[in-house]
């Protein structure tokens, strides 16, 4: 194993290809962390930009970032690659174009070690385009009023998220969470292949194997929202998820975790609606009517899957009708979303980026 700085708490993995614009901002909130014993483990899958060189220009500067280069294996295995040499007792993941609060470290790491093997946090999303380089101070005081970040999930997170409320719900994303190295080693790390959905897949199996994961509640994770997310993407990640959760449940279904039928339904019916969604967005009529129709049946009261059982056979006229009322809930001054909108976005887990 390479050896990384003298008593390295925690570190901190950053998969990557082609984002030599939004790197730096990434590294700079893990190396701007309050608690110094950090390292950044950059793995590079197969950029053909710049993201080699802005990576090797930082580590100069700081020898607490390392690069490792891959060859396009994939997120889930530049991930495993990274876990494998990091130096860390504790390891958290961050996407190339999300920030950490500089206190992300020092809270974390504490937390967890008074409280087990894991540890999540809440977190804030906002609005930025790819192009524009922050800092978590630019996010956090929105002096121009355009990023307007606001919790990622609206509700109150429980102290403690079990495998039963992760199967019905998902509550965090990738960089709001810190594992004992080790016990992600012991899991096997990121599933090779899953590309949407990877990091719930692996949050199910932490969960499953210690109970719970604590929630420190405050909010230490920032997520940037932009708008190259495809409703190709949109659509493999409901995919992903559906098939995440069918498999979980199978594998959960004989044990002790209570998991209400009626409820596993309700969470199916809703990923199939977003499904529905994201093949309208597609103008893919045929897998549109075919996942609200899966929908209804899971849970015939969801009103909105039977907008889109309705609307599938025109998928351009859906597309005009949100497009007409987005436009008049700007006009309106609305922050709710919109009727015609999907419930939520594809999620805080393996969010396509």
């Amino acid at each position: 194993m390479v050896e990384g700085p003298v008593g390295t708490a925690i570190s901190f993995i950053i998969a990557t290809r082609n984002r030599a614009k939004t790197l730096p901002s990434a590294v700079a909130s893990v190396r701007a962390q309050t608690l110094p014993e950090i390292e950044v483990v950059v793995v590079d899958d197969g950029s053909i930009d710049e993201t080699a060189a802005v990576c090797e220009a930082i580590s100069r500067a700081d020898p607490r970032v390392r690069l490792i280069r891959s060859q396009a294996t994939g997120r889930s295995s530049a991930r495993n690659l990274g876990l494998e040499a990091a130096t860390g007792a504790w390891v958290s993941f961050l996407d190339d174009d999300d920030l950490l609060a500089p206190e992300f470290a020092a809270r974390m790491v504490g937390a967890a070690r008074a409280w087990g093997r894991a540890c999540c946090c809440e977190a804030l999303v906002f609005d930025a385009p790819l192009e524009r380089a922050l800092t978590p101070a630019d996010v956090l005081r929105d002096a121009d009023g355009t990023l307007r970040p606001r919790p990622l999930i609206a509700r109150p997170l429980p102290d403690r998220i079990g495998l039963a409320d992760l199967l019905l719900a998902s509550f965090f994303p990738i960089n709001a969470v810190i594992v004992e190295r080790s016990l992600l080693l012991e899991l096997g790390g990121f599933r090779p292949g899953l590309e949407f959905g990877e990091d719930y897949e692996l949050w199910l199996r932490v969960a499953a194997r210690l109970g719970a994961i604590p929630v420190l509640h405050e909010a230490l994770a920032l997520v940037r929202r932009h708008d190259r997310q495809s409703s190709r993407d949109l659509a493999r990640m409901a995919e992903s998820t559906l098939a995440i959760v069918r498999a979980a449940w199978a594998r959960e279904s004989g044990g002790t975790t209570p998991i209400s039928p009626v409820a596993l339904r309700r969470r199916l019916a809703f990923l199939e609606r977003e499904r529905s969604y994201a093949a309208l967005l597609a103008g893919d009529a045929l897998t549109a009517r075919r996942a609200a129709l899966a929908s209804v049946r899971l849970w015939p009261l969801a009103w909105k899957s039977w907008g889109y059982l309705v609307l599938a056979p025109a998928p351009r006229l859906y597309g005009a009708l949100r497009s007409a009322v987005r436009a008049a809930s700007r006009r309106l001054g609305r922050t709710r979303r919109p009727l015609l909108e999907s419930p939520e976005s594809p999620g805080p887990q393996g969010r396509a980026s």
